[in-house]
């Protein structure tokens, strides 16, 4: 296609759902470069309606977050059609922690399924090191790019005076207690009992009743919050804790740090490839330790330089610029 106008390559962009806030990020992305049909799938008799305009060629291009099952059938026609289809592979897709109950590589059919779509796939896009890691693991992609997760530093920015707040945020739900490492999180607000622990997300099950079970009266939990008072909290809060089994990206750390937030977290999935040396790092699974470690980002932490990073790395601005670059280069 050359030089072709971007705005007429007609772009397949397939999701498992909507709301994600990095998947409607994309969404914008290609929308501002591209025709784009975004199509949500739910169910595997969508399926047809999803392949035959790929077989019959009315779309120039797809685009897949995430190495669901719904991959394999979808890259096979694009390959069939020959039409460049770009994977998105974003964590528990292509992790493997069955000591934790974590990750579709547990299981051999989904590995299967997923080695054949990365291998049929034109473009794979990993969002973060770590994750291209995870897909190096299971085979070689014919051409791979990393490109990270963006963050609006035009939203996400410090305003007011900071508190003496330590803020974590995930969905509270028996998956996530071990893979977030909550337990930690809470258990380490008993050795700082004059410090406010607070933990936003959505009471998904009735796990917030076992952690509540465990908490000290300084931790506060406060279930779903409005974007508008998420990024009030973020701008409040001093300290941001994310001590988790592993991470394919960490959206909620890379705001709460684009808003000055010290982070605290652990040596494990792509946290280190966020972070840097912005932040502290506590051992992992240890409560107390991450209570100490706390204590050094209150004592020596420098919020400027964690936004900074952020501003240098992680912007929207970046990963559009990125994306539309790689994604013209499979459609020429």
């Amino acid at each position: 296609m050359g030089l072709i106008a971007m705005s007429s390559i007609r772009t397949l962009f397939i999701v498992p759902n909507r709301g994600s806030s990095f998947i409607e990020q994309d969404i914008r992305i290609l929308s501002r470069h591209f025709e784009v049909n975004c199509v949500p799938y739910r169910t595997l008799g969508l399926l047809p309606e999803i392949l035959k305009p790929i077989l019959t060629r009315a779309y120039d291009l797809t685009y897949l977050w995430f190495v669901y099952h719904y991959a394999l059938p979808v890259s096979a026609a694009c390959k069939a059609a020959k039409i460049p289809c770009v994977l998105v592979p974003s964590g528990v897709d292509v992790a493997n922690n069955p000591e934790i109950g974590y990750g579709q590589m547990q299981f051999r059919e989904a590995r299967i399924r997923t080695k054949t779509s990365l291998r049929l796939s034109t473009l794979v896009l990993p969002v973060s090191d770590f994750v291209k890691r995870l897909v190096l693991r299971l085979t070689r992609p014919k051409l791979m790019r990393v490109i990270h997760n963006g963050i609006d530093t035009e939203k996400f920015k410090p305003h007011g005076a900071k508190e003496d707040i330590i803020l974590t945020v995930a969905g509270i739900s028996e998956r996530n207690f071990l893979y977030k490492r909550l337990d930690v999180f809470v258990k380490s607000a008993k050795f700082l009992p004059n410090y406010r622990f607070m933990l936003v997300g959505k009471h998904i099950d009735g796990t917030v009743q076992r952690l509540k079970a465990m908490a000290p009266p300084n931790v506060d939990f406060l279930g779903q919050l409005s974007n508008a008072d998420l990024l009030r909290l973020y701008q409040r809060a001093r300290v941001y804790v994310q001590v988790s089994h592993e991470e394919a990206f960490g959206c909620a750390l890379a705001e709460a740090m684009a808003c000055e937030c010290v982070p605290v977290v652990v040596r494990r999935g792509a946290l280190p490839e966020i972070v840097g040396g912005t932040g502290y790092y506590a051992l992992y699974a240890d409560p107390a330790g991450t209570a100490q470690t706390i204590m050094q980002a209150f004592a020596k932490g420098d919020g400027t330089s964690a936004r900074r990073r952020i501003e240098r790395m992680f912007t929207v601005k970046r990963r559009e610029l990125e994306l539309i670059k790689a994604l013209k280069s499979v459609c020429g």
